[in-house]
């Protein structure tokens, strides 16, 4: 089931490396939980969706999740694969520069 823009999805193992990335450049994910509303990395849930959207790649056997993360660092929560798609197109030192100079407001990736 694929809901959206496929470069919006990631595996849990990129979401992870992401954060990773960032917290060199002092952008700490919050703690992971079990709880969404809570957790550093997690999966919004979307009114009217029974199931949980994702991507699922038959000749890989890759499923993609839209996951985000959650700081506690101020910033806000990003998209893991938007962000993916700009750090890879720009670097992550780009994504975290864009990440602090949005203060804490929704970063928008051009």
């Amino acid at each position: 089931m694929i809901v959206g823009d496929i470069t919006q999805t990631a595996s849990y193992s990129q979401a992870r490396s992401l954060a990773h990335a960032l917290a060199e450049f002092g952008i700490i994910t919050k703690p992971e939980t079990l709880e969404m509303t809570t957790s550093g990395i997690y999966i919004p849930r979307w009114e009217g969706y029974s199931r949980i959207p994702h991507a699922y790649v038959p000749a890989s056997g890759l499923v993609q999740w839209y996951f985000f993360l959650r700081f506690s660092t101020g910033q806000a929560d990003i998209n893991v694969g938007q962000a993916l798609d700009f750090s890879n197109s720009k670097s992550v030192p780009k994504l975290a520069e864009k990440m602090h100079a949005a203060k804490g407001a929704r970063v928008v990736f051009d």
